[in-house]
């Protein structure tokens, strides 16, 4: 009766670690996704000021003329267009 009841004893502590370091899994897998998210979220937010700091500044670019190369570059694309048509409908 002895060896039936440290058996189960036994049992039940084996039983218990097994859970335990289930839940230890678990809790590590929750840590690494938590991490992921804080790390994407970390990096949206830099994304964002970055946004914030460059938009003001490539309009202050482009009101000093500076950024005006890529306006140029589409006006031209448009004026060879335009030119392609005009010379069609002649």
């Amino acid at each position: 009766m002895s060896f039936v009841i440290c058996h189960l004893s036994f049992v039940i502590c084996h039983l218990s670690f097994v859970i335990c370091h289930l839940l230890f899994v678990i809790c590590h897998l929750l840590f690494v996704i938590c991490h992921l998210l804080f790390v994407i979220c970390h990096l949206s937010f830099v994304i964002c000021h970055l946004s914030f700091v460059l938009c003001p500044l490539s309009f202050v670019l482009w009101c000093l003329g500076i950024g005006n190369w890529e306006l140029g570059i589409e006006n031209r694309e448009l004026g060879t267009v335009n030119s392609q048509q005009s010379t069609v409908k002649r």
